[in-house]
């Protein structure tokens, strides 16, 4: 609880309403804020600060938008937990455990050690690629879409990884977030609507923020995007652009079937709806279904991702796009990441054609299985949504525990988690977590942070002491 608090402003020609969202990113960052904490009512922080009830609204508005609080309604606004790994802080002082104490699922990452067996070829590869006769053209100018060469090599890479969309171009760009934001900002006008899952990857409500587009969820269940309630928001709203994650999505980690896939397209052709499908986890999965592109290649863009498939420090992202659309997308890949990155496309490749790839995907398909495997063996019988090929898991807790409130806490007895808020694009209360098993070494110390986990969600004191 921290209602009584009440920021210092500064003067200056901030408007009230983001100098309050700053005061408050700050209150955080100093721990004078900890997670879990209740704001004061919008009328009371007015009252304290002599300005209208409707800038602090704008200003806990802004707050949610940055990813720093959430709004309940009935209950009030709450400070939302860091998925950084940083313990909290209060006064100077650390709150719970000391960072290397912390284990962290919250990130949906590939974990790398001096004992990954992949290790020795990817050093092989960069030794290789300094004595090559074509670094010094590598460490040149490139297109801003990637070399020609490049290029064609990524169309056959994504032939191999099943994701080739006939009547798309191939495009190298700096990641997957950048060819998200990319195609929103060749497709899209600053106030047009962008569709997605109701719960979906934090990186989309970040790209749309700051591109001024609007979020409009879009029903789920347990297998994924429901075609009805597609058609039901393309009606109610003018949409431009559908965001999907249809395999392994982020995340439940459900795979949406062939048929959705080809209603999904048909209603994108009925609306005149950009399809963006994100296939960042795609390959990992044995046998997924065919792009939802193959049914609508005219308006589908897809892309995937190195960092997701090999390691988080490879910025290097696969992008299809119609090719009615690759003069629009230049220029919008001019403006968001100048010109591309020859050396690291390279690298990338070269690691994707020699099975270096192949061989950490299989490995990946394995660990996960186990690990998946083990959290619901030590989770039962609560409800755990997940697939044996995914990163992640999605923990459905029991009442009253909210996300926001279960990850706090898990924080204190030192497991990281990413709350349901973090995913979500309604104002619905969800009363789960995102929990990763892949992103720490060792099994045993991912099965001590999950029984840490059931501990908590068993303790009816822990419940009692979150719950206000």
């Amino acid at each position: 609880m921290n209602a009584e608090w009440t920021p210092s402003l500064r003067s200056g020609a901030t408007p009230l309403y983001r100098a309050i969202a700053d005061a408050l990113s700050e209150a955080i960052d100093r721990g004078e804020l900890r997670a879990g904490a209740r704001l004061p009512t919008h009328r009371d922080l007015a009252g304290r600060l002599a300005v209208t009830v409707g800038t602090v609204s704008r200003a806990y508005a802004e707050a949610e938008r940055r990813g720093l609080t959430r709004g309940e309604v009935g209950r009030g606004t709450f400070v939302l937990p860091s998925v950084t790994g940083a313990a909290s802080t209060v006064g100077g002082a650390a709150v719970g455990p000391e960072p290397s104490a912390v284990v962290d699922l919250s990130q949906s990452l590939l974990a790398w050690s001096a004992a990954s067996p992949e290790l020795g070829e990817i050093r092989r590869g960069l030794a290789e690629l300094a004595a090559d006769a074509s670094l010094p053209e590598l460490l040149g100018a490139q297109s801003p879409l990637g070399s020609i060469e490049h290029r064609a090599r990524a169309e056959q890479l994504l032939v191999d990884l099943g994701l080739r969309v006939d009547g798309t171009e191939a495009v190298i760009t700096d990641g997957g977030q950048n060819a998200m934001a990319a195609v929103l900002a060749a497709t899209c006008r600053a106030g047009d609507i962008v569709l997605t899952e109701e719960l979906t990857f934090p990186g989309i409500k970040a790209v749309a923020s700051y591109q001024g587009l609007r979020l409009r969820p879009v029903a789920i269940d347990r297998e994924g995007l429901l075609p009805d309630a597609l058609a039901v928001a393309c009606r109610a709203e003018r949409a431009r652009v559908l965001y999907t994650i249809p395999t392994l999505h982020n995340p439940t980690s459900a795979v949406l079937g062939r048929r959705r896939r080809r209603a999904v397209a048909d209603i994108a052709r009925r609306h005149d709806l950009v399809v963006l499908e994100d296939a960042v986890y795609s390959p990992l999965a044995e046998d997924p279904p065919p792009p939802i592109g193959r049914s609508a290649p005219e308006r589908s863009f897809l892309f995937t991702s190195f960092s997701k498939l090999l390691a988080p420090g490879l910025r290097v992202g696969l992008l299809q796009t119609p090719s009615a659309w690759a003069s629009r997308l230049r220029s919008a890949l001019w403006a968001t990441q100048g010109l591309g990155a020859g050396l690291l496309a390279e690298l990338a490749l070269r690691w994707a054609e020699n099975g270096v790839m192949a061989a950490v995907i299989g490995r990946l398909r394995v660990e996960a299985s186990e690990r998946f495997q083990l959290a619901r063996e030590v989770m039962a019988p609560h409800r755990l949504a997940g697939h044996p090929c995914s990163y992640h898991v999605w923990l459905e807790l029991p009442e009253p525990w909210s996300g926001h409130r279960f990850a706090s806490a898990a924080r204190e007895v030192g497991v990281l988690v990413s709350p349901s808020d973090l995913f979500s694009v309604s104002r619905t209360q969800s009363h789960a977590v995102r929990v990763s098993l892949l992103g720490v070494g060792g099994t045993s110390e991912l099965e001590n942070a999950l029984r840490s986990l059931r501990l908590l969600i068993d303790q009816p004191a822990a419940v009692s002491r979150w719950v206000v």
